[in-house]
């Protein structure tokens, strides 16, 4: 069966028929939460045991919404199926799922904190420079030659390293520190 929203109005004014009709003692408090109320009508209504004669003298809405809250034993002969009511929600009302589905949350990995290298690409291409280099790409191979025998923890990469000087060149040609070898 399908999910039906009822609203607490559609509960309220099946309540008010049924009282009408047939009586309600005591009368449900019209100010309790939503699922609460729908509870309680659907145990008077379970307690009322009510006949299949005094059912259709209610109203199509009324006997849809009984039927959503207490299902027809398959022993009773049912004379007519209905149809869900549509029920106009205003909307200041609150809305409850008769069944309920629960959804699983996602799991959540743990994340393990940052932690720099002793040894990394910068400090290899730092070394590198002191073995004055004719030219960038020969300054890349001597520093990713030193970055292997010192066994830094990033994996040897030239073109790393060629754009690692890209943002070297840079820094030294604003703070004028010098000889830098050029790009070929």
């Amino acid at each position: 069966m399908a999910t039906k929203r009822l609203t607490k109005v559609a509960l309220v004014a099946a309540h008010d028929e049924i009282d009408k009709e047939i009586g309600i003692e005591p009368p449900i408090n019209a100010e309790l939460k939503l699922v609460d109320y729908q509870a309680e009508l659907k145990e008077t209504v379970v307690q009322l045991e009510l006949t299949p004669e005094e059912i259709t003298g209610l109203s199509a809405k009324t006997q849809a919404l009984i039927a959503v809250l207490v299902p027809v034993k398959e022993e009773a002969p049912v004379e007519k199926e209905t149809e869900p009511v549509e029920v106009d929600n205003a909307p200041e009302e609150e809305e409850v799922p008769v069944e309920k589905v629960e959804k699983e949350k996602p799991v959540t990995k743990e994340k393990t904190p940052f932690t720099a290298a002793e040894y990394n690409r910068v400090d290899a291409l730092c070394d590198a420079l002191k073995e004055n280099p004719n030219n960038q790409d020969e300054w890349a191979r001597i520093a990713d030659d030193i970055l292997i025998k010192k066994g830094g923890t990033t994996k040897p990469n030239i073109r790393e390293n060629k754009f690692t000087i890209g943002y070297f060149v840079k820094i030294a040609k604003h703070m004028d520190l010098g000889a830098i070898p050029p790009k070929k």
